[in-house]
């Protein structure tokens, strides 16, 4: 009877003992993948101020890893990083060894950098982009999004059913860089068409649509 006892009573501490050890592993890989996905959207936000949030802008890869990192075993977590935002479609494996940051890239970083400006708590992944990037450029990115919605209004207020980029962008003093990365966003989000060279463009549906329902919505 004692022995039973005993073996059922050695059963019970080893079943503990590997529900322990399950917790362990299982709380040690919730942290590594913590880790690495906050590893991921700092390599992105390097990315996009790399780019300056424009889509056909590419960096060479190579010279982009080594500037990032301090030595072989970082550069293979550089690599894993990039091969885990191809997969989630965040940036774009291009030929002669170069990235680029797709659209939803953009969009991705976009959010979290909002959700670092807010007060209060805020994720992770956005506490990670924010301590990555200073106040200077914090403020330069957050002005992106509202130029975007100057120049989606000024579209829908003219009276021409084409307008010319250029046209409605100087006066409201936006550089032509900014004006071409403006031009792809929207037009990636199905907000404008193209309708000819140099800048030329209609207003969509779907852009007329959502200025209706929210004119003070920022991108």
């Amino acid at each position: 009877m004692l022995i039973l006892l005993f073996f059922t009573l050695l059963t019970f501490v080893e079943l503990r003992a590997v529900s322990t050890l399950s917790q362990s592993i299982q709380e040690r890989e919730r942290l590594a993948k913590e880790t690495e996905d906050e590893l991921l959207h700092i390599i992105l936000a390097k990315i996009y101020l790399t780019t300056k949030g424009y889509r056909n802008a590419y960096i060479h890869f190579l010279p982009f890893s080594k500037s990032l990192c301090a030595g072989t075993e970082e550069e293979k977590a550089m690599e894993k990083c990039i091969d885990h935002m191809a997969a989630q479609k965040l940036i774009a494996p291009r030929a002669l060894g170069t990235i680029s940051i797709t659209h939803e890239g953009i969009k991705r970083f976009e959010r979290l950098l909002e959700n670092a400006a807010r007060k209060g708590r805020v994720s992770k992944n956005a506490s990670a982009i924010r301590n990555s990037i200073n106040n200077n450029e914090m403020s330069n990115l957050l002005e992106i999004q509202r130029l975007r919605a100057d120049i989606l209004k000024q579209a829908f207020s003219s009276s021409a059913k084409v307008v010319n980029l250029f046209v409605i962008g100087v006066p409201l003093g936006i550089e032509k860089e900014k004006l071409e990365r403006i031009y792809f966003y929207l037009q990636d989000e199905g907000l404008i068409d193209f309708y000819a060279l140099g800048g030329d463009l209609v207003l969509t549906e779907k852009g007329r649509e959502m200025l209706k329902r929210n004119p003070r919505r920022i991108f």
